[in-house]
């Protein structure tokens, strides 16, 4: 049945690649700028870069450019948008930037400053009537107090600046802003002068002293050199490019970056893959550049798979195709010496498996870091397909797709294959082929994970047996405690370096999760060998409960200080729809023993947890006038999930996402879900926090309540496989049964994050639930969040499914 259901999944993973591929749309992209050398500056922008003008872009005079001398020289004359011109010393560094140094005047709006000492500790400014502003040891002192109300956002917090001086960090911080009537801890309040009227920053030299530097603001500013009475602005502020002592790597402009070269005395501005595409149709009206300076070099970009020469593209790619089977046959060589397997057809299937995984799986990951040019997309979603049908072939041979297993894996494959399908018409569809970059990583890591899963399907079930038993066994708490303090440094690094975003592409948040879920299994499970073994002294001795759950609350409680002081609240939320579940769950005494009284209290407050919160969000949405900002900490996102006709400008997203959505009707706003996308495009973070957006807009509702049922099953399936682990553990001894105890809460714990991850993707679409950063699992782009939660607990429950099969010690 399993093996029935899995290659329905996998024929209509099959035709809908094709399709996807074949209508996949052509058109051409910018891959050069190339500017002549001229004395007078050449103002460029969107337009000159063949990028669209939207929201993301350039500006329309953004950058201007001019060769004086011998070097290239220039300079940001947009107010409105930032140029960052990273250096071999600094690797942020943007243009309207003026360094402060003892003796600088500044005005703003006419109301004119003197630094009037800049030291690697300190800078004290002196305004009108002889005001000062001293910056020294993280703080600002002032003529006034500062006041109470003032807002907790501005300027840069005290363990930032800590933390960017132990680091000798090159980045730029703000420390103060100057203007405001309101003295606060990060404003310097000056008479005539608007809130935020320029801002004092501070980042290290080369040499790791302290640099000050001043930043444009809401004021009309303007700067003088030391012992100069000549004024600047801004727009004035010049840098060269080809600089000998620190010349410039790239330039960033919108969300576009340049790689800056010169050839033979001409500037050249190669931009990155995430590049803007022109459809064949539109290329009659794409932009021309609007100065005969600036020579624009398209290139064509075809995506359909019936373009490319894949066998000359194969035999280009022999150095690849070598490395891959050389580290196969390491693994294999490594395998059979080290590997103590019992002689058979088995061990010989199971290194077969780890040779075909290696080499596929190190040929993938070489090929997706392959520029757009180089490497056919639509390669990798062969590889893709065929490393999970392999698998699926070989978990037919070994029997393990019978029963719950079966449907398991079925119900996962759909999901994990529909979201690459998701993916894919995202990127080939797209306007940029920085949607493309994003649906080749989501398949790389499938396809990869596709693979791996080869060998580990061929794991003896009594292998997985043994080695859950040295996970729930006292002598690895050991084992616990290291992953533990893992987790506490790379949440500590996301304290101060990472935001909502996470840390340089990584979301510590999803590792975070799954961790707690296991964590908080292991807690459950020792409850239950604890009140087995010593019975009545456990229930009528409450600290035979509460110590080893202090150590869970104490993890629990750092990662929601975490979240919260990088203003990540989802996670929080996603934290308490697991710990309240799992409360419930073991609150009742597993030998069937009738629980004592705080058992009963423990599980009525969960019951009144979770009926205030479903009360307070009724309340929210049909009395919004009622609720009061004082108390909400997120009092403007709530209301613009209950009034967003009120908040025109912060519910745009929510706005434009249910329009969206609206306008698929059954089948998608189109005849084929594939080909170009079109407006869905411009709804910001398409690809992971709204692709419910995205699905409903392109595929219409059948397709939205397929992934529903899909979604439904695989939790569904998931708690059936909780219980019946926790049946097969009650069939065997105590140390059987410890597993079987661990597992079932872990998956029970998987199942309910699951569950809040779909359904807080599906809120942010239809206004069920005020708009939250968490992506639909499986579906959206996030490979933090295929990596670290959704492919450990799909393994995580097949493993489970496969111990409970009759022939589970083979």
């Amino acid at each position: 049945m399993g093996f029935i259901l899995s290659l329905f999944v996998m024929a209509g993973y099959a035709v809908l690649a094709a399709l996807m591929v074949t209508q996949a749309p052509s058109g051409e992209r910018a891959v050069s700028i190339r500017i002549t050398p001229s004395a007078k500056p050449i103002i460029i922008g969107y337009q000159d870069l063949g990028q669209r003008g939207t929201g993301g872009a350039a500006a329309l005079d953004h950058l201007a450019v001019a060769h004086e001398g011998n070097g290239w020289w220039i300079s940001n004359v947009s107010s409105q948008k930032r140029v960052d011109a990273p250096t071999t010393k600094y690797t942020t560094y943007y243009l309207r930037r003026w360094p402060l140094t003892t003796g600088t005047r500044i005005r703003l709006n006419g109301v004119q400053v003197e630094v009037v000492e800049a030291t690697p500790k300190r800078i004290k400014l002196k305004g009108p009537s002889n005001t000062t502003a001293t910056w020294e040891e993280s703080k600002l002192t002032q003529q006034y107090p500062p006041f109470s109300g003032c807002p907790n956002s501005e300027g840069t917090g005290t363990w930032s600046i800590w933390w960017t001086k132990l680091l000798n960090s090159k980045r730029e911080l703000n420390l103060f802003s100057l203007g405001g009537q309101v003295p606060c801890p990060r404003r310097w309040t000056l008479p005539g002068v608007p809130a935020k009227g320029a801002w004092i920053l501070l980042r290290k030299d080369v040499d790791g002293e302290n640099e000050y530097w001043l930043a444009p603001g809401s004021a009309e500013v303007q700067f003088t050199k030391p012992g100069t009475n000549a004024w600047h602005g801004f727009s004035d502020i010049k840098w060269q490019i080809d600089n000998p002592d620190d010349p410039i790597r790239k330039i960033v402009l919108g969300r576009t970056h340049y790689t800056v070269s010169i050839e033979q005395n001409t500037l050249v501005l190669t931009p990155d893959s995430s590049g803007d595409i022109w459809r064949a149709e539109e290329l009659a009206t794409r932009p021309t550049s609007r100065d005969a300076r600036v020579v624009i070099e398209w290139k064509p970009v075809s995506l359909a798979l019936t373009t490319f020469n894949l066998l000359k593209w194969l035999l280009n790619s022999w150095s690849k195709i070598l490395w891959a089977l050389g580290i196969g046959i390491a693994s294999y060589i490594l395998g059979t010496k080290f590997l103590r397997l019992p002689s058979g057809p088995a061990r010989k299937m199971f290194l077969y498996s780890i040779f075909i995984a290696t080499v596929f799986s190190s040929f993938s990951f070489m090929i997706a870091r392959d520029a757009l040019e180089s490497t056919p997309p639509s390669f990798l979603l062969v590889l893709l397909g065929s490393s999970w049908f392999v698998t699926t072939l070989f978990l037919l041979i070994v029997g393990r797709l019978k029963g719950l297993a079966g449907i398991f894996w079925s119900c996962g494959l759909g999901l994990l294959l529909l979201g690459a399908i998701v993916q894919g018409q995202l990127g080939l569809g797209g306007n940029s082929a920085r949607w493309l970059e994003n649906a080749e990583s989501h398949w790389k890591v499938l396809t990869i994970v596709g693979w791996i899963m080869l060998p580990l399907a061929l794991v003896p079930a009594k292998a997985w047996q043994n080695l859950f038993t040295k996970v729930v066994d006292h002598g690895a708490s050991r084992f616990w405690i290291v992953l533990t303090m893992l987790a506490a440094v790379g949440l500590t690094i996301q304290l101060f370096f990472g935001g909502e975003e996470g840390v340089a592409g990584v979301q510590p948040a999803e590792g975070i999760k799954t961790l707690l879920a296991l964590l908080a299994a292991y807690v459950g499970q020792i409850y239950w060998e604890r009140r087995a073994g010593l019975g009545q002294y456990y229930q009528n001795n409450l600290w035979g409960y509460l110590d080893i759950s202090l150590g869970i609350l104490f993890a629990f409680g750092f990662a929601n200080a975490i979240f919260w002081s990088v203003r990540d609240m989802s996670p929080s939320l996603i934290l308490a729809l697991l710990a309240l579940p799992i409360l419930w769950r073991i609150a009742p005494h597993p030998l069937g023993i009738k629980p004592k009284y705080r058992f009963s209290m423990l599980r009525l407050a969960v019951l009144f947890s979770v009926t205030s919160v479903i009360t307070m969000m009724f309340m929210i949405q049909t009395y919004p006038d009622y609720i009061s900002k004082d108390l909400w900490p997120q009092y403007e996102r709530l209301m613009v999930w209950a009034r967003p006709e009120q908040y025109p400008a912060s519910g745009f997203q929510v706005n434009m996402a249910r329009n969206l959505a609206a306008l698929g009707g059954d089948w998608g706003v189109d005849a084929s879900p594939f080909g170009w996308n079109g407006r869905v495009m411009y709804l910001p973070v398409v690809q992971n926090d709204f692709i419910g957006a995205f699905v409903l807009n392109r595929a219409g509702n059948k397709v939205a309540i397929l992934i529903l049922v899909l979604q439904t099953i695989y939790v569904l399936t998931l708690l059936h496989i909780s219980s019946a682990v926790f049946k097969w553990g009650e069939a065997g001894d105590f140390l059987q049964r410890s597993v079987g105890i661990f597992l079932s809460l872990s998956l029970f714990a998987e199942a309910w994050l699951f569950s809040s991850h779909s359904l807080i993707a599906w809120g942010n679409v239809l206004g069920l639930l005020p708009v939250m950063g968490q992506p639909m699992t499986f579906i959206a782009a996030g490979n933090s969040n295929l990596t670290f939660f959704a492919l450990p607990g799909f393994i995580l429950g097949l493993i489970a499914s496969w111990l409970t099969l009759r022939d589970a010690t083979t």
